[in-house]
């Protein structure tokens, strides 16, 4: 019995799972519920952001699935795998999966950072935001909304290739 790999792989499929469902969760139902419930919605997802600390958990089990993945990959015989169509659908599911994390890292975080930025500024001023700052928040909301379609779409890909790659 190899201890590592059963940890590996038990570390990359609970990570991945948190990680992938709950920006499914986000990207489908929680950020559309944001937007149409305008103010209060963002109180909520502020929350969810500041002291939901969601994105640092995104990110954990994003980087906990990313790294356990690319070691169990490279730890077997990888050299074979490139010779297989296994081997070629499991590998693009680790790129898709590690883009998706890059995606995630840099182009969400910062779109969620500024949002969250300008909503805590904003209500900080004690009054309703500028027509400047309105217009900016709807730029940022729509930026976090697609970006967070990306992702979602991004993670199905690598979890269907992760899913079905035995069988080919």
């Amino acid at each position: 019995m190899d201890i590592l790999m059963i940890i590996l792989r038990l570390t990359h499929v609970l990570s991945g799972v948190f990680w992938a469902g709950a920006t499914f969760v986000l990207a489908s139902h929680v950020t559309p519920a944001v937007a149409a419930t305008g103010t209060e919605g963002q109180k909520f997802m502020q929350h969810l952001a500041g002291k939901g600390k969601i994105s640092n958990a995104l990110g954990i089990s994003g980087i906990l699935a990313m790294v356990s993945g690319w070691w169990m990959y490279f730890g077997q015989s990888w050299q074979l795998q490139y010779n297989s169509a296994n081997g070629v659908v499991l590998g693009l599911g680790a790129i898709m999966g590690t883009l998706a994390f890059f995606h995630g890292a840099f182009v969400q975080r910062k779109a969620t950072t500024e949002l969250s930025a300008m909503g805590m500024q904003i209500a900080s001023s004690g009054g309703p935001p500028t027509p400047d700052q309105a217009a900016a928040m709807g730029r940022l909301a729509g930026k976090v909304t697609r970006n967070g379609q990306i992702l979602a779409y991004i993670l199905a890909l690598t979890v269907a290739a992760m899913a079905s790659f035995q069988y080919f």
